[in-house]
């Protein structure tokens, strides 16, 4: 998913600078089991010689034998989608629109010089 979006993002000509934290490449996951729960977080990080290194971290570890942790799962869950349906969804509309720009740009340059 990380590097899924740093193409998107790249397709909307939104560039990286070195050895910067790329916020716009976050994304998380949940693996689960019966007794457990752990949410980890994922973003990529380009370096000076172009190359882009991919992190993972664990947030953290929800162990359902206390009734709490399965409530601060459900806490964490609802601010990640939370999340989700407002920055992040503002964010890739603001992506989709620049690609639609690129697009139509590239089409007027085409038309002008004679291409189909």
């Amino acid at each position: 998913m990380t590097n899924a979006m740093r193409q998107f993002k790249a397709k909307a000509g939104v560039l990286d600078s070195e050895h910067e934290f790329d916020a716009g490449s976050i994304s998380f996951s949940l693996t689960m089991a019966p007794t457990e729960a752990v949410m980890y977080v994922h973003w990529g990080e380009q370096q000076t010689d172009g190359l882009v290194n991919y992190h993972m971290q664990m947030i953290t570890q929800y162990r359902f034998r206390e009734g709490l942790d399965a409530k601060e799962l459900h806490r964490d869950m609802d601010n990640v989608l939370d999340w989700g349906v407002s920055i992040r969804k503002d964010y890739f509309k603001e992506l989709v629109k620049k690609i639609r720009a690129n697009i139509l740009a590239d089409a007027k340059n085409a038309e002008g010089n004679g291409e189909k």
